[in-house]
């Protein structure tokens, strides 16, 4: 879908995206990411990483070398580490080619990761317009699947409602948004306590298994002890009696 002045909504001003990094909010149902580099450019993506919904805003902005002929200024995902280009979506890695030697690090491409929308600023506004055309694999994180994942983790993700009050200059019905709720941090949160519980557990269980090895192995004591003593005792009545 090919983005036109009348899709464009205004998000927040420009003073909420620090410089060097980036903000969380939502149009509708769609959580975006809206960066801000240290040359005072602006960018806009899905605010779930592709690779596990980490939360981008909170990632760090660096330029890359290699993806094409000048530095592209990318995110690096705070949970994993990924990095996406912030003007194309695309992920990038650094690989090495086994045919070629001497062996030496290469800077490449895995193709369009992240989706990416379009923005623009007027004045103190930032407004942006969201992409819908294709299938890209950030997707997912914006999906009802994924929704219904974070409620059954006891996740609530709401969305902030259209205020007709905010309008771009170019657009007669527009609406503002808020900040939403970091979903990808609670879920981080939410299965590190999991993970925390099961451990617990875990280690309760080893510990009561091992009591009652103890107990098992102190019984078998017990009960070797008995026939040698009970031998003992009748080999002295048997002496008396001689």
């Amino acid at each position: 879908k090919m983005s036109s002045d009348n899709d464009y909504v205004r998000v927040c001003s420009t003073s909420e995206i620090p410089i060097g990094g980036g903000t969380r909010k939502t149009i509708g149902t769609r959580e975006i990411a809206i960066f801000r580099t240290n040359r005072g450019k602006f960018y806009c993506l899905d605010a779930h990483c592709y690779h596990a919904g980490g939360p981008l805003e909170m990632g760090t902005i660096v330029d890359i070398e290699g993806l094409g002929d000048h530095s592209r200024p990318c995110v690096v995902c705070p949970w994993h580490a990924y990095k996406i280009a912030l003007d194309t979506g695309e992920g990038v890695y650094e690989g090495i080619d086994p045919f070629t030697k001497p062996y030496k690090k290469k800077v490449k491409s895995k193709g369009v990761q992240q989706r990416t929308h379009k923005i623009k600023i007027e004045g103190n506004n930032v407004y942006v317009s969201l992409s819908t055309e294709g299938q890209i694999e950030s997707d997912y994180y914006s999906s009802d699947r994924f929704k219904e994942i974070m409620t059954g983790q006891g996740i609530t993700i709401s969305f902030s409602q259209p205020d007709e009050k905010n309008t771009s200059s170019s657009s007669s019905s527009t609406t503002n948004t808020d900040n939403s709720t970091n979903s990808s941090s609670s879920a981080s949160s939410t299965t590190e306590e999991t993970k925390t519980n099961q451990n617990n557990s875990e280690q309760q269980q080893s510990e009561q298994q091992q009591s009652e090895q103890q107990q098992s192995e102190q019984k078998q004591s017990e009960q070797k002890q008995q026939p040698q003593q009970s031998t003992t005792t009748t080999n002295q009545n048997v002496k008396t009696e001689k």
